[in-house]
């Protein structure tokens, strides 16, 4: 299995168990909008432990902070090595999430390489800063009409558990720019449904 394939299937799986993970956790959280959840994950492929991820996520009534930590385990990581971290961190002005910070550091086998995006005060992106094997590139984002409102991938689980604190519904459509694709992740309440027990997860029943 090619390493690309391989951290694309571990980032699918992640992804959703975090969603999910995110929204059992706030059914604990009361009414209070300060909220601060831990979760840790494994990612197995047939019989393998692939990788795992730690993620973290910080909302009150003025900011967030979300972390995230993927990395491959055991045998794939002998084989396609790879450790990533992300950090994203803003302010809540007029219900609107405005990213302030957002980075990432990665490594392979044999690459390493980061970036750090600069925000304006409207939390709109105006310059990357990236490296690679230690060659650093600026570049400037340009302004496009189609941007305004949006925020970064990690600010959407923010602002997702956010509106479930208040209004009990996940129902919505989230404005993503990570500062070449513009794009909409849309969430939408599927009823209630029954989590079978897997030693795998804490988490079963209703």
């Amino acid at each position: 299995m090619q390493f690309s394939k391989l951290f694309l299937r571990m980032k699918d799986i992640l992804t959703k168990k975090a969603i999910a993970a995110i929204i059992i956790s706030l059914f604990w959280t009361g009414n209070s909008f300060a909220v601060s959840v831990k979760h840790h994950f494994d990612s197995t492929v047939g019989i393998f432990n692939a990788g795992g991820a730690d993620f973290t996520y910080e909302v009150d009534t003025a900011k967030y902070a979300v972390h995230s930590h993927l990395y491959t385990m055991g045998m794939f990581d002998t084989l396609y090595r790879f450790i990533a971290r992300y950090a994203t961190s803003g302010r809540i002005e007029k219900n609107q999430m405005k990213t302030e910070h957002y980075s990432y550091e990665a490594q392979s086998r044999f690459s390493k390489w980061s970036k750090k995006v600069l925000y304006s005060t409207e939390g709109l992106p105006l310059k990357s800063i990236s490296t690679k094997n230690g060659k650093m590139r600026e570049k400037l984002i340009k302004t496009r009409d189609d941007i305004g409102g949006t925020t970064d991938l990690q600010s959407v689980f923010a602002a997702m558990a956010r509106q479930y604190l208040q209004t009990g519904s996940c129902k919505s459509v989230r404005k993503v720019f990570d500062s070449k694709r513009r794009y909409n992740v849309i969430f939408d309440d599927l009823g209630v449904d029954w989590l079978e027990k897997d030693e795998r997860s804490p988490y079963f029943g209703r």
